[in-house]
């Protein structure tokens, strides 16, 4: 039986999900123009897939520049790209210090069209100044479209009580948009950079895919998943730290020990994400796997599938040794967990070799397997056949399967 999950108001349900790291500055009027594409991503694995999709551009070089701090222009271009919005050309704009010459004019205005941003009271946007983390949930409680009443604050928490954006920044946490800083720190004045706001406009969409939508998404795992470091050795993803060992495969199941190269996610801390439930007999033994709707599995065929496009009764997945774990459900659904994804490489995978990994001994692709669907020649290659026309989860054409 599938388990069809509600549509959301909004195209896309958004998760906050920020690095602690420091500001290194903040983009000026004159290098505001952030509409060029990015040829160098510094090799970061969130704007490498929002490129893939379009969802980010650059500086007129071609650069991204990551460390810098975001502006509120540069902001609502990137949410406004993220849920899809079409660029809007009024004769008179919203606001006097966006003219219709500034390179994100289209963009502000189609958000203040769909009611999604606000300027202040004296007509103003302030485009190029840098935003906060207490402003970043306003724009995202906004553009996911939430009602903020009075929330209570997760208990421990000592530096909102008296911020302007309590009711947003409570939403936001209750709601796992963003998570803290710290345990007791959520650090509201702290300014965003591009890189971080590139991750929670990724993150966005990796945790709330919409049913009828053929997107790619990001793959991850549900926090806590326990995954092998060498030979039946397991330890829950969450612990994997860059520079560590994990026992990776090819798709002929030769294994050994790679070195971790990126490890990132939500916590579990009031987290909820849009999952599917993976159900699988494991010799007499039923189990199962939460993971995000674009996780890779390896087919008894060698090649590879995703979680979203499984079929209970026709699919099986396979164990770390060879043997067939037949698929009993597919389930989608909100759990209160949040995810975590780790991969062997930084840039998106050429092959699955050393990039196929050992989940509770099921083989699943890692991050940068999953980058390199959409490169035409991989899925050729490499995925099931006819992958990119199969029906998944939540359509009328798969629940016929």
């Amino acid at each position: 039986m599938i388990a069809y999950y509600r549509r959301f108001v909004g195209k896309l349900v958004v998760c906050l999900f920020l690095f602690n790291l420091l500001s290194l500055g903040f983009c000026q009027i004159g290098l505001a123009n952030t509409n060029e594409p990015v040829k160098d991503s510094s090799g970061d694995p969130y704007i490498d897939y929002l490129v893939q999709r379009d969802g980010v551009k650059g500086y007129p070089d071609g650069s991204f520049h990551p460390e810098r701090t975001i502006t509120r222009a540069e902001l609502a271009v990137m949410c406004s790209k993220a849920v899809g919005l079409t660029n809007y050309k009024p004769e008179k704009g919203a606001f006097s210090d966006v003219l219709s010459t500034h390179w994100a004019f289209e963009y502000i205005e189609s958000a203040v069209k769909s009611g999604f941003i606000k300027g202040y009271s004296d007509r103003t946007f302030h485009p190029s100044a840098p935003v906060s983390r207490a402003e970043m949930a306003a724009f995202l409680i906004a553009f996911k479209g939430l009602v903020t009443p009075v929330t209570v604050l997760p208990t421990g928490i000592t530096d909102v009580n008296t911020s302007w954006a309590k009711n947003q920044i409570a939403a936001a946490l209750n709601s796992g948009i963003m998570i803290m800083q710290s345990i007791s720190e959520f650090a509201p004045d702290r300014e965003v950079t591009r890189g971080q706001a590139a991750c929670s406009i990724a993150m966005m969409i990796n945790l709330s895919p919409v049913a009828d939508t053929g997107d790619t998404l990001l793959t991850a795992f549900a926090s806590n998943t326990p995954v092998a470091y060498d030979c039946d050795q397991y330890k829950s993803i969450d612990e994997f730290q860059p520079g560590d060992q994990v026992w990776a495969s090819d798709n002929q199941l030769n294994w050994s020990q790679k070195t971790v190269k990126f490890s990132q996610g939500t916590g579990d801390y009031g987290t909820s994400s849009v999952l599917v439930k993976v159900t699988y007999m494991a010799g007499d033994q039923s189990d199962n796997l939460l993971v995000t709707r674009n996780q890779i599995f390896l087919m008894p065929n060698g090649k590879l599938n995703t979680a979203d496009r499984l079929v209970p009764g026709k699919d099986s997945l396979v164990m770390y040794d060879g043997s067939q774990a037949p698929v009993t459900q597919i389930t989608i659904g909100t759990f209160k967990k949040g995810v975590h994804h780790i991969s062997t490489s930084i840039t998106p995978a050429e092959s699955p070799d050393g990039h196929l990994l050992s989940a509770k001994g099921v083989v699943v692709g890692d991050y940068s397997l999953q980058l390199a669907v959409n490169r035409p020649s991989f899925t050729q290659r490499y995925m099931v056949d006819r992958w990119d026309t199969l029906p998944f989860i939540g359509t009328k054409e798969y629940s016929k399967d």
